[in-house]
């Protein structure tokens, strides 16, 4: 998501990250700003805003609504990765959480565009993604149970790289 907003004029983006991942965050250089959870604050609250929120964090999500209010103009949830921490979605200020459902919205556009443009213009924010994530995306096989449990609770922890993405197989066998 972050990747496709970069490529668009006339916004100005903050990512949200935590302290030990900002470094990486700002790396990717697709944020015109990147800050930690506990400076929300410090942005300017009378800003027309938008919230895509990857984390699902309750807290953060809170503290995102009630900074802004009535100037969060929508509020998009895509992910989970803080699991532990989600809900807190009862009385926010500004607008409902809305789940963003992929396949629902592919269907949407299928239906705007027609299914050649759908698959063109995917094909291409695909292709442009990957192009992006040569530049800092190391990707690591990890084969069989023990691998595949180490690799889990690495993610569970907190502890995995940002810039490491995992192939897992249960095969002992080495990938190709």
């Amino acid at each position: 998501m972050a990747a496709c907003l970069a490529r668009r004029d006339g916004h100005h983006s903050i990512g949200v990250t935590s302290p030990r991942n900002r470094a990486f965050v700002e790396g990717l250089g697709l944020y015109d700003e990147v800050i930690i959870y506990d400076e929300i604050d410090r942005t300017d609250a009378r800003v027309a805003s938008g919230l895509v929120d990857m984390a699902g964090s309750g807290r953060v999500r809170s503290a995102i609504h009630t900074h802004f209010a009535d100037n969060l103009k929508f509020s998009i949830a895509v992910g989970a990765t803080h699991w532990e921490e989600m809900g807190g979605d009862s009385d926010l200020p500004g607008p409902r959480p809305e789940f963003f459902f992929a396949p629902g919205q592919s269907a949407k556009r299928v239906r705007d565009w027609g299914p050649d443009e759908f698959a063109n213009r995917s094909a291409r924010a695909f292709h442009d993604l990957l192009d992006h994530t040569e530049r800092w995306l190391t990707v690591v096989h990890r084969t069989g149970p023990d691998d595949i449990e180490a690799t889990y609770r690495e993610l569970l922890e907190g502890l995995a790289d940002p810039a490491v993405g995992y192939v897992c197989s249960m095969s002992e066998a080495s990938p190709p």
